[in-house]
């Protein structure tokens, strides 16, 4: 009789640990439900079932979230990228970085997702982001992969991969990879972003200039008084 007294707490632990499971499911089925309701009325019904999923970290709510990165409704794409932005789970950024990152199908949800994690941070990601850009035909997806790149704690290991897309034929991309690498601040940038300081296109000249500054203020004083020469105001107000 003692050995199932002693039993009878493990099987109310374990009928408490299902029931909590089956709740979870019941629950994520709801804000499903609510999720994919877009008439006008359920707008804000919908932010609330993205500040629940906020607090699920799991690879269930991350599928959910990332499906929002398509919706037509920008304060929804966002909400659901900042929700995603404090995700911890493995098994959900196994699934940002595997498989919402790489779906050559969805350029918005590549999008969010490369600026999902850069805000979550994790060390992890950037080998996946590195893939990603190898591979990404898209002008404005690769330049935000460029800038999560360049908020990884570890992102510096990707100095050189960012120096050689200083010569990217998209726009996009290489004021991206110049603003990263004015922010790593290192010798090699220095030099490497140099020669965009003379570049015809304005946004990569202010970008170089504004970068330059960054690394070395002093040795650059003299590119910056070059700059106020230039007749554009965006060159000009960047560099005063």
């Amino acid at each position: 009789m003692s050995n199932q007294i002693k039993i009878i707490p493990f099987i109310l632990i374990a009928l408490c640990f299902c029931a909590a499971l089956l709740y979870a499911a019941d629950d994520l089925s709801q804000i499903k439900q609510v999720l994919a309701d877009k008439t006008y009325g359920n707008y804000w019904d919908r932010l609330t079932a993205i500040s629940k999923l906020k607090s699920a970290n799991s690879r269930e709510a991350a599928l959910l979230l990332t499906d929002l990165f398509e919706d037509s409704e920008a304060p929804i794409r966002e909400s659901a990228l900042m929700a995603l932005g404090g995700f911890t789970d493995k098994d959900a950024l196994n699934y940002l970085e595997t498989t919402a990152l790489a779906d050559s199908g969805r350029k918005q949800q590549r999008f969010y997702t490369a600026w999902a994690l850069g805000l979550i941070k994790n060390g992890n990601a950037l080998p996946a982001l590195l893939k990603a850009l190898n591979n990404e035909p898209d002008e404005d997806v690769a330049g935000r992969i460029i800038d999560s790149i360049g908020i990884l704690p570890n992102g510096a290991q990707a100095e050189d991969v960012l120096i050689k897309r200083l010569a990217d034929n998209r726009l996009s991309v290489r004021v991206s990879a110049i603003e990263v690498l004015g922010r790593l601040g290192s010798e090699k940038a220095y030099v490497s972003i140099l020669k965009r300081a003379y570049d015809s296109n304005y946004m990569v000249k202010a970008a170089a200039l504004e970068a330059l500054a960054r690394i070395k203020p002093q040795e650059s004083a003299g590119y910056l008084e070059s700059g106020l020469k230039d007749p554009r105001p965006e060159v000009k107000i960047t560099v005063l």
